[in-house]
């Protein structure tokens, strides 16, 4: 069992704010402890349009941040 923690960004959007490419406008959690066999972010595909996810060892989201095509 691996255990990972991820910050989620919802009811928002990203773009540019003063040149800078950030999330704008939502909030952000944290979700710490996960179990990486096991976990579901209880989101369906009715509700949501994408989701996107980037690597958190890199820190520049406009290159970095990618479109999440599945579970694996």
């Amino acid at each position: 069992m691996a255990l990972f923690n991820m910050r989620v960004h919802h009811g928002g959007l990203f773009g540019y704010e003063n040149g800078v490419f950030k999330y704008l406008k939502g909030q952000s959690t944290v979700v710490e402890d996960i179990d990486g066999d096991r976990w579901s972010l209880g989101y369906l595909k009715s509700n949501i349009s994408a989701l996107w996810y980037k690597d958190p060892t890199e820190d520049d989201y406009e290159r970095h941040l990618k479109l999440l095509g599945g579970d694996t």
